[in-house]
């Protein structure tokens, strides 16, 4: 079957998905595939591609003939700190395909290929197509770290040892409660060994604001008497009110016959927060969802959408 011939099927129904790194063959078709949205060298992306394994990261590709060429893609990934969940990214359809229904076979294949796997959750993130994952029982979740490219680097059982839980993260904390501060008491015939007593608190600093100074702390302080201060001058005369000849007064018991300040005006109200998932609308097939919101932006400041579905 050629080329042409595969890109004019109308039905997805007999598409199937394979690992990559079972058919490197599709290993050339799926990087000009995936180069179709994001432009990149074609010797790097095949690089990218070679490292899918059944260890994760692992390339999935939708194909219809078993000669290819690669209809869509799939990448998964782990979630750092959640050995139950996998982190979909790089979802793309040929562009001639779009709009047929094979986004959809793509990721229903997806999430069957994970669950035979084991895993239970899948997150993804998306900047415009929130609707169609939505429709897809996806819903707006919190943002998770994956190990995309972390994979590369190290061995996903040291990240995973690496990564701090979400349930008590104190756990793994350096100074947690389960650290002992200091090694155990250790007794034998020769010797003991316990932890050091802590020394001593050093003692006070004394000040005084009397015009006789409180003698030094010990006689190292000083080896002979301070002298004695002058006296201090005498306190200056209150100050009174009223401007009478006689004056009786005090300034503190002056009131004033001025109005209060008026009240500060009332605070603008809060801006609306974003929806939650509970009160989103019931999906429909054949609507778009226009009222998902999102609280994220990414590093160009574009609104990001943190999915989640529990397959």
């Amino acid at each position: 079957m050629g080329e042409s011939a595969v890109y004019g099927a109308a039905s997805p129904s007999s598409v199937v998905l394979v690992p990559l790194h079972h058919r490197p063959d599709l290993t050339a078709s799926c990087a000009e595939l995936l180069n179709q949205t994001w432009k990149r060298s074609l010797g790097a992306r095949m690089h990218s591609l070679e490292r899918s394994s059944d260890d994760f990261p692992v390339c999935l590709v939708l194909i219809r003939d078993p000669k290819g060429p690669a209809l869509g893609h799939a990448r998964l990934c782990r979630v750092v700190g959640m050995q139950d969940s996998l982190f979909v990214e790089s979802v793309v359809v040929s562009t001639e395909l779009r709009g047929k229904g094979y986004g959809r076979k793509l990721m229903e294949a997806t999430e069957r290929y994970a669950r035979g796997k084991g895993f239970r959750n899948l997150y993804l993130t998306t900047h415009d197509k929130q609707d169609f994952y939505y429709h897809l029982g996806y819903r707006l979740s919190e943002p998770v770290h994956n190990m995309g490219s972390l994979n590369s680097l190290l061995p996903a059982g040291m990240i995973q040892k690496m990564a701090t839980t979400k349930t008590n993260p104190v756990l793994n904390h350096p100074m947690s409660s389960s650290t002992p501060l200091c090694p155990p008491t250790s007794t034998s015939a020769s010797s003991t060994t316990s932890c050091p007593l802590p020394p001593p608190p050093l003692p006070p600093m004394l000040f005084s604001m009397s015009p006789h100074p409180t003698p030094p702390l010990s006689p190292c302080f000083s080896s002979s008497p301070a002298p004695p201060l002058p006296p201090p001058p005498p306190p200056p005369p209150t100050m009174l009110c009223s401007m009478s000849p006689h004056p009786t007064t005090p300034l503190s018991s002056c009131s004033s016959s001025s109005p209060p300040p008026p009240p500060p005006p009332p605070l603008p109200p809060p801006p609306p927060m974003p929806l939650s998932p509970s009160s989103l609308p019931p999906a429909n097939q054949d609507s778009p969802v226009f009222s998902l919101q999102t609280p994220y932006w990414d590093f160009r400041g574009d609104p990001i959408f943190w999915m989640k579905k529990c397959i």
